[in-house]
């Protein structure tokens, strides 16, 4: 029996600030997990896990069968050789609480329950605060608003007392004096001055109550004048700023006599006391002329004027009369008098006299009288303009003036012209025209000739008659063509026939190619110049584009031959049509169908595999029949574990008369082949492998069977003997292994002669959407084009620039082609998959030397180029990895374990002591040798597969362990990580985190698969604070690509920029 004493408690912690930290832990309950087994000599092995700020702390107690204890140990650095430390303590004191009388017993805290009461106690505590913080500010707030409350108390009182709705009304006076000011009056009955315009402004704006006297009081608001009165309101707005003569005067001046003119005459006479009229002044002008110039002299005194835009106001005080002497509505009378009232004279030289006559005499000859004038220019009676395009799609722009002697083209001839022509060609010049040696010609590719054709000359319409060619007008607006596209499926392709009823059917593939080469003119061969700017030329092409389609494709008579596996993708191209007529014949409709409802279109099941076929797998059976039937290419792309093989196997035996081949990873020949022989009811299987002379008369010998098993390796050194075969089903399992196009795994492949293929693989994409292209490659030919065009137009948008529209296009063109489904969605009934990350601390001695060399690796990283030099970074990067795992696999003098390593070996313990089994997977094959090494020691049974094992003895292995009482299953990733079925395991150790998830995923699913009735867990080792948890952190981000596209998983060295690289090495 264990019963740990006081005694005993204060003899192994003997020092007594230890035991008080002890008690204090145990008191707070830090001792979160306690773990008691009891060996064949009868000693109580305790440990357990002590919980602290988030850092943990594994003390170890031995205990003999006498209750003492023998000795302890613990992670931390409290412990010496004379005192237990507080954590050892701790564990003490919660064994002898919690006094177990059973073995082994297991004791844990609930974490995450715990983890939830904190949180809340923190909110509580933060709410506390932010009660008396609110309280505070609102105390603080109270002191500013009392004189706001006041003083809204006393605005609401004198609103709330009755005053009259009935409108204000505001007059405008003349102010006392001679110079022109005015100054207000408000009122309704009795009318009072505005004795501040400012504070007026102010009470309006405010909405404020105001009393003038004792029969007018009233809350101010514009709405409550009337219409007359906002006008002089929102005068005195304009201007009180700027034109404030004293508190309640405005003065008037050039710059508002024009606001001022327009009030007065547009308010009711009652409301000022003004009078308006108009007036006409003729001011003269002498002109005389010297050597150099012509000389211009005002001889009218115009200082009493006011200055308006376009006209001279002259204000009478004695009769309070306002004179209005109006000029030309351009101005100009108005800029020519302003300069005599700063000059004297204005001289024009000679060689200027005609610009100067055209912009500023000939407009205020009739305003101005000019003495001593000569006329010396001659102008055009009228003015037309000519616009028209030519074959090289160039606007053409003509100014034709009239003249006694006939018209002549002021754009090409230099001839006298008025200021209308003048004013017209320097209009037409800020269109940039391309050239202006005869008619301007504008490029109507320019955005400025687009502008010019339809606003610039709409404009000018209102000066002269313009003339435009209708297929001018045309351009920069989408115009109709009546175009269709008919689809039906002939002699097993898919044709698409365009028409139209505007154009010969036989001319529509050179306007095609036309309209791509961005023409917007296509010379039709009777002559015709066809505008080919239109929605359905733009739909067609943008189509053709998109699924890589030339004009060249179209035939003569106006057809286009696609493989019928391109269905799928012109139903998605059409779909959105909006312009282009489709009409769908019922051979294409017919495809479609059978994609897309393919459950509906029942195939003949062997017998045999009806009874033993779940429901998603007899679903499979009829989408890999479909693909069958209309001779597409597809990527079963089931969870691992689902049983893809056998879904394989059913086609094949559903099927009579065929022969066929299946390529997979050498290690799992045996595992097809021996399935075969399981459920097989008649077809005859052979696996080629053995010596080059052994395949050889295997394939020679084809004829004996049905289906063929072989390896990647083998078709490598092979293929060139199955020329002359055409197998009715070509099979590829792992189909990853072709995923780079350019090894010879893929050439070999892809040269096999084939009437059906198909690709097995949970990883279509473990690196790139290259591998995605490479497999798609190989079943359906040509589909996503050539690579290089998939790269441009799919890839690099996808992976650099992150387009979404592009990613939502790819996937909706291969979803036909796949098909996928995961545990979760089919087995209701598989047990869960608990996934655990264990962060395992470095001792001191290993954070010393695991940062002495990320130091050294960045020193040399500062010569290296991430993007370039990625061997040496890798190989770096590789050796702070193994750091983390077991420095003793790189250091020869390093003899103790890692803690890595003992962290393994507990969880290991664990399984063994409840006689369960457990895989351990690592990328380093030293390493497991090294944990084979603890394992004999603890006497703990294993399996070890690697690279080195035997292809013949892996079958062996994994059905002896299925079947026996094996503890321990080492796998290395290359070796294990695909074909193995070991649900006899009920956890899974992943001792190194790897670049590639994918693996790390299907090394999972090696247990967690079909056929395994438990809970698997699933921890992954994780060195805190090191390159793990980086590597951990970027293969997180990097995951969604390939979430898009099949599988859960994505990520290599490989595919790493160089920035992300070198954040492997950072120092936190």
């Amino acid at each position: 029996m264990l019963f740990i004493t006081d005694n005993e408690f204060e003899r192994v912690v003997s020092r007594a600030r230890n035991r008080d930290i002890a008690r204090e832990y145990y008191r707070r309950d830090y001792v979160v997990n306690v773990s008691i087994t009891i060996d064949n000599r009868g000693y109580y092995h305790i440990s357990g896990k002590v919980m602290i700020n988030g850092n943990i702390y594994l003390p170890r107690v031995l205990v003999n069968p006498n209750s003492k204890i023998v000795s302890t140990d613990c992670n931390c650095i409290y412990a010496d050789e004379y005192t237990a430390c507080g954590h050892i303590g701790a564990l003490i004191l919660k064994v002898q609480e919690l006094s177990p009388n059973t073995f082994p017993y297991r004791y844990a805290v609930d974490l995450e329950k715990r983890a939830q009461e904190e949180k809340k106690s923190a909110m509580r505590e933060r709410l506390l605060w932010e009660q008396q913080m609110a309280e505070f500010r609102r105390m603080e707030r109270e002191k500013e608003t009392n004189a706001l409350t006041d003083y809204i108390k006393n605005q609401l009182v004198n609103q709330f007392t009755p005053v009259s709705s009935k409108p204000v009304h505001l007059k405008l006076l003349r102010a006392d004096g001679w110079n022109f000011n005015i100054t207000f009056k408000v009122g309704r009955e009795r009318d009072y001055i505005v004795k501040s315009i400012p504070n007026f402004v102010s009470q309006m704006q405010n909405n404020e109550y105001h009393a003038y006297g004792k029969t007018l009081s009233f809350v101010h608001n514009p709405d409550i004048l009337d219409e007359p009165s906002k006008k002089i309101y929102q005068f005195i707005l304009r201007f009180y700023h700027s034109h404030l003569a004293n508190n309640n005067t405005l003065f008037i001046d050039n710059e508002n006599i024009d606001a001022l003119w327009e009030l007065l005459t547009t308010i009711p006479a009652s409301l000022h006391a003004f009078k308006c009229i108009e007036g006409e002044l003729h001011p003269m002008v002498s002109v005389t002329k010297d050597k150099h110039d012509t000389i211009l002299e005002l001889e009218t005194n115009i200082a009493p004027y006011f200055s308006g835009k376009k006209c001279l106001y002259q204000y009478t005080p004695s009769e309070f009369t306002i004179t209005r002497y109006p000029f030309d509505k351009q101005g100009v009378t108005i800029e020519l008098l302003n300069r005599f009232d700063t000059l004297q004279r204005l001289y024009v030289a000679h060689e200027q006299l005609e610009n100067f006559t055209r912009y500023i005499i000939s407009p205020t000859k009739k305003y101005i009288e000019y003495v001593g004038l000569e006329d010396t220019i001659q102008e055009e009676s009228h003015l037309e303009i000519y616009a028209d395009v030519d074959e090289d799609e160039y606007a053409l722009v003509s100014l034709i003036g009239t003249y006694e002697d006939g018209t002549h083209d002021l754009l090409k001839e230099d001839v006298p012209h008025s200021l209308k022509a003048d004013l017209i060609i320097s209009f037409l010049e800020k269109y940039n025209p391309d050239d202006m040696s005869g008619p301007m010609r504008f490029d109507t590719h320019r955005d400025e000739t687009i502008d010019m054709i339809h606003d610039g000359l709409g404009h000018l319409n209102k000066m002269t008659d313009v003339y435009v060619s209708d297929s001018l007008q045309a351009i920069g607006s989408k115009k109709s063509m009546n175009l269709s596209v008919g689809i039906k499926v002939s002699h097993n392709l898919l044709e698409m026939d365009l028409d139209s009823l505007d154009v010969p059917k036989e001319e529509l593939a050179n306007i095609i190619a036309s309209h791509r080469k961005k023409k917007r003119y296509h010379r039709l061969k009777n002559g015709q110049l066809l505008y080919i700017d239109t929605h359905e030329l733009d739909e067609l092409g943008n189509m053709m584009d998109q699924y890589h389609i030339l004009p060249k494709d179209i035939s003569e008579d106006g057809t286009i031959d696609l493989n019928l596996n391109r269905a799928h993708q012109m139903d998605l191209a059409t779909q959105d049509f909006q312009y282009v007529q489709v009409n769908r014949e019922e051979s294409f409709k017919d495809v479609l169908d059978h994609l897309k409802n393919y459950t509906h279109h029942k195939h003949a099941l062997n017998e045999r595999y009806d009874a033993i076929l779940r429901d998603y797998q007899k679903e499979g059976f009829q989408w890999l029949s479909t693909m069958n039937d209309l001779h597409f290419g597809g990527i079963l792309a089931d969870d691992m574990g689902l049983g893809k093989t056998i879904q394989i196997m059913s086609l094949l035996e559903s099927n009579e008369h065929h022969f066929s081949i299946i390529i997979c990873p050498a290690s799992l020949i045996l595992n097809w082949l021996d399935e075969f022989n399981k459920f097989s009811s008649h077809l005859k299987v052979t696996c080629v492998m053995g010596s080059a002379k052994e395949r050889k008369e295997i394939i020679k010998n084809y004829k004996q069977f049905d289906v063929m098993i072989t390896s990647y390796d083998y078709i490598r050194k092979d293929y060139e003997q199955y020329k002359d075969i055409v197998f009715d089903f070509i099979v590829l399992d792992e189909a990853q292994y072709i995923k780079n196009q350019k090894t010879k795994n893929a050439i070999a492949v892809k040269s096999l002669e084939g009437k059906q293929r198909y690709a097995l693989t949970g990883t279509p994409i473990e690196n790139s959407l290259a591998e995605l292209w490479s497999i798609f490659d190989f079943l359906n030919k040509d589909y996503l084009y050539n690579y290089r065009y998939f790269k441009s137009h799919y890839e690099a948008p996808i992976v650099k620039d992150h387009d979404e529209e592009v990613q939502t296009q790819l996937q909706k063109m291969i979803s036909p082609f796949v098909l996928r489904r995961t545990k979760n969605e089919v087995l209701k009934d598989l047990p869960d998959k608990i996934e655990n990350t264990v962060l395992v601390d470095f001792s001191e001695d290993e954070k010393k030397l695991y940062l002495a060399h990320l130091a050294q690796a960045n020193q040399l990283l500062k010569t290296l180029d991430g993007s370039k030099d990625r061997i040496q970074i890798l190989a770096m990067l590789t050796k702070l990895r193994q750091i983390c795992c077991e420095p003793r696999i790189v250091f020869d003098d390093v003899k103790h374990m890692s803690s890595k390593m003992e962290a393994c070996l507990n969880i290991i313990q664990t399984y063994k002591d409840n006689n369960k089994k457990i895989i351990v997977f690592s990328s380093f094959k030293s390493l497991l040798n090294l944990l084979a090494k603890e394992l004999d020691k603890s006497k703990t049974s294993y399996y070890m597969l690697t690279g080195d094992t035997d292809k013949a003895d892996r079958k062996g292995l994994v059905d002896a362990y299925q079947n026996d009482d094996t503890t321990v299953f080492l796998i290395s990733l290359k070796a294990g990580g695909t074909g193995l079925n070991l649900t006899a395991a009920e956890g899974v150790i992943h001792f190194d985190p790897w670049w590639n998830m994918s693996a790390q995923n299907q090394a999972t699913d090696r247990a967690y698969r079909i056929g395994q009735k438990n809970k698997v867990f699933v921890y992954k080792l994780i060195m805190a604070d090191s390159i793990e948890e980086k590597i951990q952190t970027l293969q997180a981000a990097k995951k969604d690509l390939a979430d898009r596209f099949v599988e859960g998983n994505s990520g290599s060295i490989t595919t790493m920029s160089g920035e992300e690289i070198m954040s492997l090495f950072s120092v936190d």
